[in-house]
């Protein structure tokens, strides 16, 4: 039996995104943590501060999602410093609670009481005395929600709307509101048409459709309602709104199709169900429906030729219902019945629908019967709409059980166990409905995406690639496919084509941002990305996903506000970062924003030559002894800007013998030297610098200039502040090679340190500690020389044990710290070459 059209795209699953829109509402405290914010409330009111705030903190430990205690916490800081550090306008003012608060807090008192209607009345009263005061309102909008005052909530939330202007929990808040008053409504319209009681299925219809037109299930219903009625040019015009929200999906297509042939609007009604067929992403069997469709169209309006030419694209298919169509459309020829049959020939696609706490879940079946499996899948698609995963998989399997030939079943088993986490059970499933079914694409790429969440890379990229060569999937898709077996170069041509074509016109601007991101496009996502925030906000995820684009094409000001918006965005974030991955952005925000630096680092080696630790130009004996302590201070500049890490940079050095144990050597004024230069990162991922500087002499130095080339790597794990942890291993390396042209002087240098970092102080601390182990190597081919009969080699490597103490500074609510000064202190022995290589080296380091 052929598989039932079903519009759960236009009417089931689009319930899926609804309900994830919908915010669930804050439980009542109970137990300790309703002991503690009771407490603390009780505290604040008795200006007990201190008290008040542990006690909000221990609340919030135990319920962190209980984000109103903030609010006391901030006031308590607030009141507590008034009290303690009174300023001169408010010296003659003795604190007090803030306006409202002590009503809220008896507000907050009673909802965690569950007395909800006690918690209303009190939150209105806070609001009047403190209107500005967001909580409070959603206080008021969440106690009028508990109590099932829907009405009164909706105006509630109204008003909190015109105070706090498009805040995005208030939208959504409201947004869920009218979702619930529209269920029962919806499910009082169903339940008249199911009984023939047309004009009660219209009125219940068109009042669900008012409070929530977004939910596809409302505009079926209503568009059914009023075709079952025979009002045709009402159901035309409500599958037009239905349209004009969203024309994506193929059921009000359908449906106006249908109210446009019964009008006698042959033309329309057959344009409407082209476009349906050229919808995106239908498979054959969904074709094949709508043919059907056109098939039964054909033949009530008497035109058993035309439904015959129709019956031809089906090919070979001889099916019964094919088979049916076929022998009513030669038996009207035979007959040369050119008039049209009776209307009760062609009814409209009839509507099912599952009713649930959460509304309808609906679905039509145009040219095609329902299977033995169908109302279990209807169940099990409102089992996954309510989040339900459990059920949906139950019922799916046995919708399979009872319709094995059908391969929508197939897909809804997939995704239920999907759902519930279930991957090795979901990839076992499509392997089955893919041995059943032979290749299908949908279950192909199903199939592939599992096996990359498992690991098993090669078999995704085996399962794309079989339902590649099918050619059955839209282009955008099949871009995405393309990207994701590695041909970027293809994938972004299959792009293009659907643009070109006018596919992507029924893609939303947000999913052809990530398909322009997988096919490497990053100029097409980026436009995608600013198309799609200016219609809708991008939310925290997809704005931070838009910021790292951004930062691809070097478009460093776009990525500091995209990143700066996912900060700010995080207190009503559905899945906020963690603290460290917080820290993280907003070092970025630090990196990307950095245009000027300033180092100066103070170094002191004992025990040891001057060798590479001396000012560039120049020398000593190698086999001298000589304690020194040096300064070189950098300011930097780049040009260009960030570039994603492949920055270039033009800086400016100088560089002193502050003290030197040899009495030969150069110190202060005569020691003095300056250097410019302009230096390249040019990869990414890969820390590797180059640069070309001038070196030349300052004060009374007596050194000649010369060129200087560089080249330095250097590899770290761990070097930077951890916000979430105690304590964590930590590695450092650089290397770095040089070669100065005038002198014809090489030199090298290497430092790998080894330990584990620790925040001193506990987890979030910026002072921190990293005892270590290093290991050093060195080599100056102008102190390789053969002197006294003795033989100088130039190069020296030791290996010890150190300890940086280092402490963070210079951060706001949108950077991370960004300067810091250094203090590392480390002892080392020889392992071979020169003297050098021993003794205790110290270095303060500042780096603004």
């Amino acid at each position: 039996m052929n598989r039932p059209f079903l519009t759960l795209l236009a009417t089931g699953l689009s319930l899926i995104p609804a309900f994830a829109l919908a915010e669930t509402l804050p439980l009542p405290l109970s137990g300790p943590a309703y002991t503690a914010a009771n407490e603390a409330y009780s505290a604040y009111e008795r200006k007990d501060y201190d008290l008040a705030i542990a006690k909000a903190r221990e609340a919030l430990r135990q319920r962190a999602d209980v984000t109103r205690l903030n609010t006391l916490i901030e006031l308590a800081e607030r009141d507590k410093k008034l009290r303690d550090q009174p300023q001169p306008l408010a010296a003659s003012r003795p604190a007090s609670a803030a306006p409202g608060f002590v009503a809220a807090s008896r507000g907050f008192k009673a909802y965690d009481r569950e007395q909800f209607g006690l918690a209303a009345q009190s939150a209105r009263k806070a609001i009047t005395q403190a209107p500005r005061r967001r909580e409070y309102r959603l206080l008021l909008i969440d106690s009028l929600q508990r109590q099932q005052r829907l009405e009164e909530a909706d105006r509630a939330t109204s008003d909190a709307l015109g105070v706090f202007a498009n805040d995005n929990t208030l939208l959504m808040r409201r947004k869920a509101i009218r979702r619930q008053l529209a269920v029962p409504l919806a499910i009082q319209g169903y339940r008249a048409l199911e009984q023939g009681n047309t004009a009660l299925a219209v009125d219940q219809a068109r009042k669900a459709v008012a409070w929530a037109p977004e939910i596809a299930a409302n505009q079926q219903l209503l568009i059914s309602a009023l075709l079952a009625a025979k009002d045709y040019p009402a159901a035309e015009q409500a599958a037009a709104g239905s349209l004009a929200l969203d024309d994506r999906q193929a059921a009000p297509w359908i449906l106006r199709s249908y109210a446009r042939d019964r009008q006698g609007k042959l033309q329309p009604a057959q344009a409407d169900l082209n476009r349906a067929l050229s919808l995106p992403g239908l498979s054959p069997s969904e074709r094949r429906d709508i043919r059907l469709f056109a098939v039964d169209a054909a033949l009530a309006r008497g035109e058993p030729q035309h439904a015959l030419e129709q019956l031809q694209t089906q090919g070979n298919d001889d099916s019964d219902e094919v088979t049916r169509r076929s022998g009513a459309a030669r038996a009207a020829l035979r007959q040369k019945n050119k008039g049209p049959n009776s209307l009760a020939q062609f009814p409209p696609p009839p509507l099912e629908c599952q009713e649930s706490t959460f509304g309808l879940t609906c679905a039509i079946w145009p040219g095609s019967s329902h299977d033995a499996g169908t109302a279990l899948a209807s169940q099990a698609y409102a089992a996954l709409a309510r989040k339900d995963p459990a059920t949906a998989v139950a019922l799916a399997n046995q919708a399979v059980a009872r319709a094995p030939q059908n391969p929508a079943y197939r897909h809804l088993l997939v995704s239920a166990l999907t759902e519930q986490k279930h991957l090795p059970e979901a990839i076992t499933a499509a392997s089955e409905g893919l041995q059943t079914h032979g290749d299908d694409a949908r279950l192909l790429v199903m199939r592939g995406r599992l096996r990359q969440q498992s690991g098993d890379d090669a078999g995704a990229r085996d399962d794309f690639t079989r339902a590649l060569a099918l050619g059955s999937l839209p282009a955008y898709e099949e871009a995405g496919l393309y990207a994701a077996i590695g041909q970027r170069r293809t994938a972004r041509e299959r792009l293009q084509e659907a643009r070109a074509s006018g596919e992507l016109a029924s893609v939303s601007d947000l999913q052809v941002a990530y398909l322009s991101m997988q096919a490497g496009d990053d100029e097409a996502a980026h436009a995608a990305f600013r198309k799609a925030d200016a219609s809708t906000p991008l939310t925290t995820t997809a704005a931070q996903d838009a910021a790292y684009n951004a930062m691809r094409l070097h478009e460093d000001d776009e990525a500091v506000g995209y990143f700066k918006r996912v900060i700010d965005g995080q207190k009503t974030a559905e899945a906020p970062l963690s603290a460290q991955q917080l820290f993280d952005t907003r070092r970025t925000v630090g990196d990307v924003s950095r245009t000027i630096g300033l180092t100066s680092t103070t170094s002191y080696r004992g025990n040891s030559s001057s060798g590479l630790s001396a000012a560039p130009g120049t020398s000593s004996s190698g086999s001298e002894s000589n304690d020194l302590l040096q300064n070189s201070t950098e300011l930097s500049w780049r040009p260009l800007g960030y570039r994603n890490g492949r920055f270039v940079e033009l800086y400016g050095r100088i560089t002193d013998t502050l003290w030197s144990k040899n009495s030969d050597s150069d110190t202060g004024a005569d020691a003095l030297q300056g250097a410019l230069g302009v230096r390249v990162k040019p990869f990414s991922s890969v820390n590797i610098m180059a640069a070309l500087e001038r070196t030349f002499p300052l004060g009374s130095s007596n050194v000649d200039g010369d060129w200087l080339v560089r080249l330095g790597y250097g590899s770290s794990i761990g070097t930077d502040l951890r916000v979430d942890v105690p304590s964590w291993w930590t590695s450092q390396l650089y290397a770095e090679v040089g070669h100065y042209i005038n002198d014809s002087r090489d030199y090298f240098n290497s430092e790998w340190q080894v330990g584990r970092s620790y925040a001193i102080g506990g987890t979030g601390s910026r002072w921190v500690t990293f005892p270590h182990v290093v290991a050093a190597i060195d080599y100056d081919s102008k102190m390789k020389s053969e002197a006294g009969g003795g033989f100088s080699s130039g190069d020296a490597g030791g290996i010890g044990i150190g300890n940086n103490v280092r402490y963070w500074f210079r951060e706001d609510v949108y950077n991370a710290p960004r300067s810091y000064v250094d203090l590392s202190l480390q002892y080392r022995a020889r392992v071979f070459g020169e003297d050098r290589a021993k003794g205790v080296f110290a270095r303060l380091t500042y780096s603004y």
